[in-house]
C-alpha cells in the first residue's frame, strides 16, 4: 500500500475577496514568468490530439487505419504484429474498469478514500435542498460540479453562503443534466495537470486563472482583447477565451476596477477563479519542478491501478517547488489532453504523443511495405467502379496498378494504410461510388480450427438476461458491499486480501463504440480490413432524400429503411418504394436523426455467435426446425472478428448464412452487427449458471480486470 504525507494544517481564505487576495498572493510569481517569456509561435492549422497521435505513429513508420477518413478521432495503430486502438490519446489496452472509473468523479473518490491517497472530502448531492443541508458539514467553502463532465463546464468554486449555492446549482444542472451533482470542500492552491506514462509524470503544466497584468496604457477589456487575440492563434488555447460574462465584470469590481480602468504597469486583475485552460485560464509549463512529495501524490493514482498507459492527473497543491509542498488529487482522466504539453502558449514543449506510441510499439522505425491487395465491391457496377479506379489512379500515385475486374473487385498494390483509405472512402456514403452496398480486403484464407465436431445450435431461453447482468450476479456473490453511486456499473469486490473494484462490462471501450448503432460505420470499416464481408447496407445523412429514394430503388425489392439516433435505432420500417421512404423519412425524420440506413430485407437465415477470449462457445438461430448443427469451420470466422477489435474479450456475432451446417467457404454469407453486451440466454441455461464452468472462467476474468 502507498504512503504518502498527509495533507499539513492550512486556514482557507472566506468569502470572494478574501479568495480574490489569496489567489493574487500565490499566482502573482507565476503571472509575472508567464509574462516575462516569449509566445510559442506554431506553423499550424489544425490540429488534435488524435492527429498528434497519427503524427507520431507515422514517424514510427507504424500503419494507421481510421474511418471515414484520416485523420478521425478513433484509429488503430499497428505494426504488423500488434495492433492498438486509440480514440484520441485513450489506448484500447485500458481496462474497462479504469475507463468507467474515470468517467465519475464520485467513483473516484470511493477509490481515493480506499487506497489512502489524498483527495478533497466530498460527496454526492441529490437535490438543492439536500445541498443547502450538508454544506456546514463540508466546509466553509465548497464546490459544487456535474460528477460526470470535463473541461470546467457546470463547475463553480468558492461557495461560501446559500444564494451563491443557488446558482451554482443551477450552472451545474443545465450543463449536464444527465450527470450526478456532487459537493466538495474547498482547496485553495494551484491547479495543475501532469500526464502520466509508465507511472511517471512525463510533464506537467500549471493552470492559473484568468488574469491580465496592467501596461500603464490600456484598460481592463483592452488588455483582454489583446491577450485573447494572442490566445486566437494558439492550438492550446485558440477555443478558450478569458471571459467578460456577468460573472468575470463582478469579480474585476471586487478588486477595486471596472472594464474600462487603465490598469498600472505590472498591476494584476483576475477575471475568474476557476484554474481551467477552457475557461480562459493560462497554461505555463513546469516540467521537472515538482517536488517529491507533489510528485508521488500526481503517480499515486497510477500505481494504486497499476497502470503503464497514459493518464492526465488535476492535481491541487500548494508550493509544488518545495521540499515540503503538499498536494492532493483533484481528477482523473483517460485522456490526457496532450495540446498543453504539445502546444505551450510559452515555455518548452513535450512530445507527449511520440512517448506514449513508443509505450507501446518501441523506438524502432520501420518504412510501410506495399503489398498486393484485392477489394471486392458488392452490389457493384462495372462502369462505376471502372471510373472510381481511373479517379483513385488519377488521384494517388502510391496505390500502383489499379483495376476492377467483371467480379467487381478492385486490385493493385499500396501499403496497409492506404489500402484502408481505400475502403473507407468505398464505404463512405459521401466518397464511395452509387452502386457499392459494401466492400471488404479479400485475404488469405486462415486454416480451420482445430475442432472437429460442430456445435449445436441452442434455442435458448425466452427471458432475455444480458452479459453484464449476469455479471454482477456473479459480482454480488463476491462483493463485501454495493458502490453508493448512482453508476450502475460498477461494483466493489471484497475476493482478494483487499477491496477491489470491478466493471460488469468486461469488453473495452474499443470493441465497445464499434459495436453500438453510433460506431455501425467504423466497425463496417473494421470488419472490412479484417477480410470479413459485411451485410449490404447504405448509409446516407437524413437531408439525403434523393440518394435513399435511389437506394431503395436500387434494390428493386421490398427494403428495410432504419432512422438512427446517435446511440439508438427511432424507426425501423418496411417499404417496396421511393414513395414510401419518402413517406418515412417526413413522419418519422426529427432533429435527432443522424443516419440513415437502406439494406434489403433478409433472405438468409441469421445465426448468432458467441465468442469468448476467441473461442466460439454456441450459436443461436430462431428457428422452428429441429436441433441444427453449426459447421466447426466457423470458429476462424468467430475469431477473426474478435481480432480485429481490441479490447473484445466476449461478444455475440450476428451472420447472415445460407446454411449453417455448411462450411463459410462454400456458401454466401456476411456480418450483420456485432453486440458487446450479449443476451447469454438464447444460447443455453449454462451460461446463465453460476455453477458452470463459463461462470468459473468469468469469475476469473472479473478479478483480471477489476483494480
Amino acid at each position: 500500500m502507498m504512503k504518502i504525507t498527509a495533507i499539513k494544517p492550512f486556514t482557507e481564505p472566506h468569502g470572494t475577496e478574501a479568495t480574490l487576495e489569496f489567489y493574487h498572493r500565490i499566482f502573482r510569481p507565476y503571472f509575472e514568468e508567464y509574462a516575462a517569456l516569449t509566445d510559442n509561435a506554431y506553423d499550424i492549422t489544425a490540429s488534435t490530439d488524435a492527429t498528434e497521435i497519427v503524427r507520431a505513429a507515422h514517424e514510427q513508420g507504424l500503419t494507421v487505419s481510421a474511418f471515414p477518413s484520416l485523420p478521425a478521432r478513433r484509429l488503430t495503430i499497428d505494426n504488423g504484429t500488434q495492433k492498438v486502438g486509440f480514440a484520441a490519446a485513450q489506448p484500447s489496452a485500458m481496462k474497462p474498469i479504469i475507463d468507467t472509473f474515470c468517467a465519475d468523479k464520485l467513483v473516484q473518490k470511493v477509490f481515493y478514500a480506499k487506497n489512502h491517497i489524498p483527495h478533497a472530502r466530498g460527496q454526492q448531492v441529490t437535490s438543492l435542498e439536500h445541498a443547502r443541508e450538508i454544506r456546514p458539514s463540508i466546509g466553509p467553502s465548497v464546490v459544487l460540479k456535474p460528477s460526470r463532465g470535463r473541461q470546467g463546464l457546470g463547475v463553480t468554486v468558492g461557495i461560501y453562503d446559500d444564494v451563491a449555492l443557488k446558482e451554482a446549482w443551477s450552472y451545474a444542472r443545465s450543463s449536464r443534466r444527465q450527470s450526478p451533482i456532487m459537493m466538495e470542500e474547498t482547496f485553495v492552491g494551484c491547479d495543475l495537470r501532469a500526464v502520466i506514462l509508465d507511472k511517471k509524470v512525463v510533464c506537467a503544466y500549471l493552470k492559473i486563472p484568468p488574469n491580465v497584468i496592467g501596461d500603464g496604457r490600456s484598460t481592463v477589456q483592452e488588455l483582454v482583447d489583446a491577450k485573447n487575440t494572442r490566445r486566437a492563434v494558439s492550438p492550446a488555447l485558440r477555443v478558450a477565451m478569458i471571459p467578460t460574462d456577468k460573472r468575470a465584470q463582478e469579480l474585476v469590481r471586487l478588486q477595486g476596477v471596472d472594464m474600462s480602468t487603465v490598469l498600472n504597469k505590472g498591476e494584476a486583475v483576475l477575471l475568474g477563479l476557476t484554474q481551467s485552460v477552457s475557461s480562459g485560464g493560462d497554461l505555463l509549463p513546469i516540467n521537472g519542478r515538482l517536488s517529491a512529495p507533489v510528485d508521488k501524490v500526481a503517480r499515486s493514482v497510477a500505481e494504486a491501478l497499476d497502470y503503464t498507459g497514459p493518464l492526465g492527473m488535476d492535481v491541487l497543491c500548494r508550493d509544488f517547488e518545495e521540499p515540503n509542498g503538499t498536494a492532493l488529487i483533484c481528477e482523473t482522466n483517460p485522456q490526457p489532453a496532450l495540446f498543453g504539453a504539445l502546444y505551450p502558449p510559452v515555455g518548452r514543449s513535450v512530445d507527449c504523443p511520440k512517448l506514449i506510441v513508443q509505450h507501446y510499439f518501441g523506438k524502432a522505425t520501420q518504412k510501410p511495405k506495399a503489398e498486393p491487395f484485392r477489394i471486392s465491391c458488392q452490389g457493384a457496377r462495372i462502369n462505376e467502379l471502372q471510373a472510381f479506379a481511373e479517379a483513385v489512379a488519377a488521384n494517388n500515385a502510391n496505390i500502383m496498378g489499379i483495376q476492377c475486374d467483371d467480379e467487381c473487385t478492385i486490385s493493385g498494390t499500396a501499403t496497409k494504410e492506404e489500402i484502408s483509405t481505400l475502403v473507407s472512402k468505398l464505404l463512405d456514403t459521401r466518397h464511395k461510388p452509387k452502386y457499392v452496398d459494401s466492400a471488404y480486403v479479400i485475404l488469405p484464407k486462415d486454416a480451420a480450427g482445430t475442432r472437429k465436431t460442430a456445435f449445436n445450435m441452442s434455442k435458448g431461453q425466452t427471458k432475455p438476461l444480458r452479459a453484464s447482468d449476469v455479471i454482477k450476479t456473479l459480482c454480488a456473490k463476491e462483493a463485501k458491499a454495493p458502490l453508493v453511486t448512482e453508476l450502475d456499473d460498477v461494483v466493489q469486490l471484497n475476493s482478494t486480501s483487499r477491496l477491489t473494484f470491478t466493471s460488469p462490462q468486461v469488453n473495452g471501450w474499443f470493441s465497445c463504440v464499434h459495436a453500438n448503432h453510433s460506431g455501425h460505420q467504423r466497425l463496417r470499416h473494421t470488419l472490412a480490413m479484417a477480410g470479413l464481408p459485411v451485410t449490404r447496407k447504405l448509409m446516407f445523412d437524413p437531408g439525403d432524400g434523393r440518394g435513399i429514394k435511389r437506394a431503395v430503388a436500387r434494390f428493386g425489392q421490398n427494403c428495410i429503411i432504419t432512422l438512427m439516433a446517435r446511440t439508438r435505432p427511432q424507426v425501423e420500417q418496411t417499404v417496396s418504394t421511393a414513395a414510401e421512404a419518402e413517406a418515412v423519412l417526413k413522419t418519422h425524420a426529427n432533429k435527432n436523426t443522424k443516419t440513415v440506413i437502406v439494406s434489403p430485407t433478409k433472405t438468409c437465415s441469421q445465426v448468432a455467435l458467441l465468442v469468448f477470449d476467441n473461442r466460439l462457445l454456441a450459436a443461436y438461430q430462431n428457428t422452428e426446425e429441429g436441433p441444427l448443427r453449426l459447421h466447426p469451420a466457423w470458429q476462424t470466422i468467430a475469431s477473426t472478428c474478435m481480432r480485429a477489435l481490441p479490447s473484445a474479450r466476449l461478444l455475440s456475432i450476428d451472420i447472415e448464412m445460407e446454411d449453417p451446417q455448411m462450411p463459410p467457404d462454400d456458401q454466401e454469407w456476411a456480418v450483420d452487427a456485432i453486440d458487446a453486451d450479449p443476451d447469454l440466454a438464447k444460447f443455453g441455461s449454462k451460461f446463465i449458471d453460476p455453477k458452470s464452468t463459463f461462470a468459473r472462467q468469468m469469475r476469473r476474468l472479473i478479478n483480471e480486470l477489476a483494480i
